[in-house]
């Protein structure tokens, strides 16, 4: 049987993907960040469907979060095939973890990263295992500094959204160079414009009614869940990128093209984790 860990699956793409990936005959453990979302969740799917409480924001809940996968999936015996970074938030207003860490770049890419540094473990014991980090064609429209990790001041929401994206495929990218093989690799998925209310649960003002307006003209979840499904489960050819858009391959932006800036990022980002790097 073959294994899938998606974070963010109580609603939206992560719900639609954990509902492909069990029709595809996966064991699925999904998370969300309350147990009422997990239990609904789970309620909607399948009684084969394991859902785990993990706030994203706090550093400390995803390395408990990591514990309780390497548990269950220890217990039987079984490694953890693909592993779907899926779970983010939008926030108009500037706010800061317990870490230190501004609240969209904590939940977008700094919870991905850790969660997948976590698991390497597990990954590594299946016979070909995937890393699907879902990014956004905004990643496009921003760069990276060293900076980036701290809290931006002033603070513009969507610039901090653009910026956790790009570090997603950023980290892709390194993923890649650093443990690509014919046993595993690393992928970012662009869903497009999605009808989600990602950008609705913590904005406000105009924020708020641009992202309404906006959503209405996105695609139904379960669309590039489809896609994103497929990346899972099929064998994927890769020319140079492992930056999907749908189900084909796409260059990705210049700046993360750049091997010295995803280098730097990774250290960076590694020694922001530092704390909770082992099981």
């Amino acid at each position: 049987m073959r294994t899938a860990l998606v974070t963010g699956a109580t609603s939206g793409i992560g719900l639609e993907v954990a509902r492909g990936l069990l029709e595809a005959g996966f064991l699925v453990i999904g998370t969300g960040r309350g147990e009422a979302r997990c239990e609904a969740a789970r309620a909607q799917l399948s009684k084969n469907a394991i859902f785990l409480q993990c706030d994203n924001s706090s550093l400390r809940q995803v390395k408990e979060l990591a514990e309780k996968v390497e548990k269950i999936l220890g217990e039987k015996g079984l490694p953890l095939d693909v592993l779907i970074n899926n779970a983010g938030c939008y926030t108009s207003k500037r706010a800061i973890t317990e870490d230190g860490l501004e609240m969209q770049f904590a939940v977008n890419y700094v919870s991905a990263y850790l969660l997948t540094r976590l698991l390497l473990p597990l990954l590594f014991k299946s016979p070909s295992a995937k890393v699907i980090s879902v990014s956004s064609k905004s990643h496009y429209f921003t760069n990276f500094r060293a900076s980036s990790l701290k809290p931006p001041s002033p603070y513009i929401g969507l610039l901090a959204y653009k910026r956790s994206k790009l570090a997603l495929v950023m980290m892709t990218r390194e993923l890649n160079r650093r443990f690509g093989s014919g046993s595993f690799l690393a992928l970012a998925a662009d869903p497009g414009l999605v009808n989600t209310d990602i950008g609705l649960k913590r904005a406000g003002g105009l924020s708020r009614l641009v992202w309404k307006v906006r959503k209405d003209f996105g695609s139904e979840a379960a669309l590039p869940a489809k896609d994103i499904v497929y990346l899972a489960t099929e064998d994927i050819t890769i020319k140079k990128y492992c930056y999907f858009y749908g189900r084909g391959e796409k260059r990705p932006s210049r700046t993360s093209l750049n091997e010295e800036k995803c280098r730097k990022l990774w250290e960076l980002t590694e020694q922001a984790c530092m704390e909770y790097l082992t099981l």
